[in-house]
């Protein structure tokens, strides 16, 4: 086995230092102790030189990571508790990380500073922060009623609960924020079922609808950051969940699905300027990871990568779970050679783009040094 990933490693190196194949594949690995698991769950930058954060199996149980091409996959911090934990979403310059567990209970959130460390986050659960690091959304426990509600801080206004769906009862799940914070996407409750939901300040939850023919089973799960474009999934028909974009404009459109298999598709990442977007699909009885765009449609990323002369072999791309702003790079998880639950980040260039090569010796050499000293999807 650890031969496999050097090898994978090594064949990644020359891959990427070929004039005709730009694009990048990279198994993150896993943490030291336990059974191994590993997956991504948010990115910032460009290729090589972007840090992954997510959560991996180890000695204490599932706990949060942060990876980068020099010093490989790591603990985020020292882990208090044995349940489940992550970390799941990260600035732009990811010198801030949020997520849930690790210091005390699942229903417990923290906050990690590179330069302070991790301190819990009191009040509610951070699912996400903007890219700017200026506003946390999650959810907190009411009281009285019991029912988790959505939130919006910042340093300014304290914990803000940001209500719920006209007519709804009050429960709503915040997935995606804007690199401002100024929206925040999800999904609600409405009279009609579960919806996907846009929030902002000035207009307050708004209900995205379904797809057409839909039953009103629809989820936000990404904003892009200038904060124009949702993507997420909705029923398109009785037996049927598909992808969506959605803009002011557009409104709510269908993406499809991959060849093969049932209509099923859902979107859970796009990019920075909302024209690609990322998650999975399904092919026969297989999920599988794909990216989208205007002009091609929606794609497999494991033939992406296969197409730019990248070799893939015994693995199986899964669910692409987040897309840097950039819109080329990709982190998710799938099964590795071994079978094993692993994390990932693609890099697929535009046609004639640069390629970040700066960091593949050091990729290589991180890499090997990992496997020698000592890791599904949701």
């Amino acid at each position: 086995m650890q031969l496999n990933r050097v090898f994978v490693l090594a064949n990644l190196f020359f891959a990427s230092a070929a004039p005709s194949a730009a694009a990048i594949f990279a198994p993150l690995g896993d943490l030291p102790g336990g059974s191994f698991l590993s997956e991504a769950r948010d990115v910032a930058g460009v290729g090589l030189d972007a840090t992954v954060v997510g959560l991996s199996r180890s000695g204490v149980g599932r706990e949060p990571f942060i990876w980068d091409a020099v010093e490989g996959i790591r603990p985020l911090f020292a882990s208090t508790t044995d349940d489940f934990s992550s970390a799941t979403s990260l600035s732009t310059d990811a010198s801030l990380v949020v997520g849930f567990g690790g210091l005390t209970s699942f229903w417990r959130g923290f906050v990690w500073d590179e330069t302070l460390g991790a301190e819990q986050f009191v009040g509610g659960v951070p699912f996400l922060i903007s890219g700017d690091g200026s506003t946390i959304a999650g959810t907190y426990r009411d009281g009285t009623t019991g029912a988790l509600n959505p939130f919006h801080y910042s340093a300014a206004a304290g914990l803000v609960g940001i209500g719920d769906l006209p007519g709804g009862d009050d429960a709503a799940d915040p997935r995606g924020i804007s690199a401002d914070g100024s929206v925040i996407v999800g999904s609600g409750r409405s009279p009609f079922g579960f919806e996907a939901f846009l929030w902002t300040a000035d207009g307050g939850m708004q209900g995205l609808g379904d797809l057409p023919g839909g039953s009103f089973r629809s989820w936000a799960n990404d904003v892009s950051s200038d904060g124009t474009t949702i993507v997420g999934q909705g029923a398109s028909g009785a037996s049927s969940i598909e992808a969506f974009r959605w803009t002011a404009d557009g409104g709510m459109q269908g993406l499809g699905d991959l060849s093969g298999g049932g209509r099923r598709s859902e979107a859970l990442g796009v990019s920075g300027d909302g024209s690609v977007v990322g998650g999975v699909g399904q092919t026969e009885a297989f999920l599988e990871a794909f990216v989208w765009d205007e002009t091609n449609g929606m794609r497999s990323l494991q033939d992406l990568l296969v197409s730019e002369g990248l070799d893939l072999t015994g693995w199986h791309l899964q669910i692409a779970i987040a897309i840097a702003d950039d819109g080329e790079t990709i982190v998710g998880a799938g099964l590795n050679p071994d079978g094993e639950t692993e994390a990932f980040l693609a890099y697929l260039p535009e046609p004639d783009g640069p390629a970040p090569l700066a960091m593949c010796v050091l990729l290589l050499v991180a890499g090997v040094r990992r496997r020698s000293a000592e890791w599904a999807p949701r």
